[in-house]
């Protein structure tokens, strides 16, 4: 089983190294560029696999891939049954 960034221990130490000197500011940057860069990856994805939906269906699809049945139905509630969960 593989714990690290490569297949290579070599590098996986010196990414380590790396991480464990960012400063927290520096490591929680990191953290939010990450989670947009994944935001803007999965909207492309929904995008690409509906075509035909508006920007407001892909904002709705990609909230209901991030949200509970309960978050999504309290925030959303007139779109709870045209964007029903997807089978995981």
């Amino acid at each position: 089983m593989r714990y690290g960034f490569s297949d290579d221990p070599v590098a996986d130490r010196a990414h380590y190294d790396v991480i464990r000197r960012l400063t927290t500011t520096q490591r929680a940057r990191q953290g939010m560029l990450l989670s947009g860069w994944n935001r803007e990856m999965t909207l492309g994805h929904i995008r690409e696999d509906h075509p035909a939906y508006t920007d407001e269906d892909v904002r709705l699809t990609y909230c209901r891939q991030i949200m509970t049945d309960d978050e999504f139905a309290t925030l959303f509630p007139e779109h709870a049954c045209r964007f029903p969960k997807a089978r995981e």
